[in-house]
């Protein structure tokens, strides 16, 4: 990734560098922190939130501008009084991962771009409304759009710095999807491409995710069992259990992907 000394390579402007004291208390609970560390992440990315020293997030700094790797080091080195050498060799590994991670990109390429929605309410999709953004990631995006009956749909779409790279996990969500055809899932209604970006238009599935149903009934429950919750992990289990008994995995399990 990182190899050509002669590349060069950016921080994406939505990559956040923030150090471990100043992270809500939930999240550092779920990292082996010490002291010093810093947390690194990129808003709508899929590759979470990643924990680095502090020599680490002072060379990554480095990057705000774009730098080739030789040119990073060797300010970081004058800077620090560091024989250059010896931090690119302790250095590459880290830089290595975060650019196979998304966090550090060539400059010129389209991930070097905010990771934001396409599409903005009001907008027209080959017929359809577009209500609102749901949400977004480095690959997809996901809107709540309507048709000229007034039907509400949901509408994912293929990101355009991804596209065809994603399009054959779009053929196969439209396979499982037709193929379970709403058991516990949405049913498809078109499949197709548009300007070179997969996109699927679905049933649109109201409800809340499971986890503020959860955090809900564990706020205003006054029973010392809390049957609402209980019942609420069977109804998961149960919709999973369809799934396998229809020999389906899901591999994205999460509680954007769970809706009551």
């Amino acid at each position: 990734m990182v190899q050509k000394s002669n590349s060069v390579w950016v921080l994406p402007p939505d990559v956040k560098l923030i150090p471990i004291e100043q992270v809500d208390r939930t999240t550092r609970s779920r990292l082996s922190s010490n002291e010093g560390d810093w947390v690194v992440f990129r808003e709508h990315s899929r590759s979470g939130v990643k924990l680095i020293d502090s020599e680490g997030a002072k060379i990554l700094q480095e990057f705000r501008h774009p730098r080739t790797l030789v040119e990073a080091t060797i300010r970081y080195s004058l800077a620090m009084g560091s024989n250059p050498e010896e931090v690119l060799e302790s250095s590459f590994s880290l830089l290595e991962e975060l650019a196979k991670s998304g966090l550090l990109v060539p400059q010129n390429a389209l991930q070097n771009q905010v990771i934001e929605a396409t599409l903005k309410p009001g907008n027209n999709f080959l017929g359809y409304h577009i209500e609102s953004c749901i949400h977004v990631l480095e690959d997809t995006e996901v809107y709540r759009v309507r048709n000229k009956k007034g039907e509400y749909f949901a509408l994912k779409l293929e990101r355009p710095e991804t596209k065809s790279k994603t399009a054959q996990r779009f053929e196969r969500e439209a396979a499982i999807l037709r193929y379970l055809d709403g058991k516990q899932t949405p049913r498809i209604k078109i499949q197709g491409i548009n300007d070179g970006r997969s996109y699927l238009i679905m049933e649109w599935c109201e409800g809340r995710n499971a986890s503020l149903v959860a955090h809900q009934l564990r706020t205003t429950s006054q029973n010392q069992w809390n049957i609402e919750l209980l019942d609420l992990c069977c109804d998961i289990l149960e919709a999973y259990t369809v799934l396998h008994d229809n020999q389906v995995l899901h591999g994205d399990i999460h509680p954007r992907n769970l809706h009551q």
